[in-house]
């Protein structure tokens, strides 16, 4: 945990530091941004790749533009998720549902207002707390879990007088998680059990592909 703390506290460092001349103060906001984000991801969550989740990730996120032409970009969602497994004796009897928070400090690359379609790379963080529950034969197992995510995202942004839009590619560089799950069998309750365990991953591109698509309005 203290690692976890450590690793928080100097992410957040690095992003005063990155944008501590351009934090929004009265005339450096430039421009306010309202959008609406929808994500889909396809994803292999063990090693195997004996499971396949399909992902939809909408959101809505305030982003503001500084004195620089780079944004703060705050969001929240929630995130479906439908698991599809090739064994036949395993299903998923409800999904998974998880909310989610989520900090980015976009770099645009091109600043010529002129230019509409503009390039750029987001850092950020976000929080997230899911709620599952599968079924393998008689066996249902519920779990519970909380993440925490640092990332990056290359897309690109087009604005056009008010409209705004923006593609991009997400990528976890880092993600930990604490987790419990409940296992209950319906034909031998003495088998229930109760397990909390904790984890990390890294490069989520090894496994997981996705594309996130955000359509707003700029005032």
């Amino acid at each position: 945990m203290k690692k976890i703390l450590l690793l928080n506290l100097f992410v957040a460092t690095t992003f005063v530091i990155f944008a501590s001349d351009s934090i929004p103060n009265g005339k450096k906001v430039n421009s306010m941004v309202l959008k609406f984000s929808m994500g889909v991801n396809i994803s292999y969550p063990n090693k195997d790749y004996n499971a396949v989740n399909l992902g939809i990730n909408p959101g809505v996120n305030f982003m503001l533009e500084n004195k620089k032409g780079n944004y703060h970009n705050v969001g929240f969602g929630f995130n479906t998720a439908a698991n599809v497994y090739k064994q036949s004796n395993v299903k998923n009897s409800l999904g998974a549902l998880s909310y989610n928070i989520e900090y980015a400090y976009r770099q645009v690359f091109i600043k010529k207002k002129d230019i509409p379609v503009k390039p750029f790379l987001d850092f950020g963080t976000s929080l997230l707390m899911s709620f599952d529950k599968t079924r393998s034969g008689e066996i249902i197992s519920s779990n519970i879990a909380f993440s925490q995510s640092f990332s990056t995202a290359l897309g690109f942004q087009y604005i056009k007088n008010k409209f705004f839009l923006d593609v991009a590619l997400p990528l976890d560089l880092f993600a930990y998680s604490v987790y419990v799950t409940n296992y209950k069998n319906r034909d031998f309750p003495e088998y229930n059990n109760k397990i909390k365990n904790s984890g990390y991953d890294y490069i989520s591109w090894r496994r997981r592909f996705g594309v996130k698509v955000g359509i707003g309005v700029r005032f």
